[in-house]
């Protein structure tokens, strides 16, 4: 934990309520993008298994994004799924999800936002638009939820 509490983009890590297995992470938006000045709180369930199996990764913090599911806050990443080892390091996978706020990879969009790859696509100005206003809404420490 003490690696990823001396990261840019990591405001905040630590375990929930003393399960070493429920831990929560809140991560900076990157600068530049429509999710600059947000701050993403994320749920992390790291299952009996780990580091053999990913763990769940979730955002408790709504973001308008084609790789997160709006409902749930579920992540939709090859890294968070099949493409996951026990090398993987939680450092690694939550700067793979920072990463993924700067550059989304529409092949992996699940069909519950496909509208949302189709408006990063065909509107970006639309799209940033809409992902920046969520992000003043739901991520500011004003409004935060």
């Amino acid at each position: 934990m003490g690696e990823l509490q001396k990261q840019s983009f990591v405001d905040e890590v630590g375990i929930v309520l003393g399960n070493i297995y429920h831990w929560h992470a809140t991560i900076l938006g990157p600068p530049s993008n429509p999710f600059a000045g947000g701050k993403f709180v994320l749920n992390i369930h790291f299952q009996s298994e780990h580091p053999f199996k990913p763990p769940r990764v979730r955002f408790q913090t709504n973001i308008f994004h084609p790789n997160i599911f709006p409902r749930s806050g579920g992540i939709s990443m090859p890294i968070l799924r099949e493409h996951w080892t026990s090398g993987i390091t939680m450092l690694r996978a939550l700067d793979s999800i920072r990463l993924m706020l700067i550059e989304p990879n529409l092949e992996e969009a699940h069909p519950d936002v496909t509208d949302t790859a189709e408006m990063y696509n065909n509107d970006r100005a639309m799209y940033d638009s809409t992902a920046q206003s969520w992000t003043q809404l739901y991520a500011m420490e004003e409004n935060a939820q």
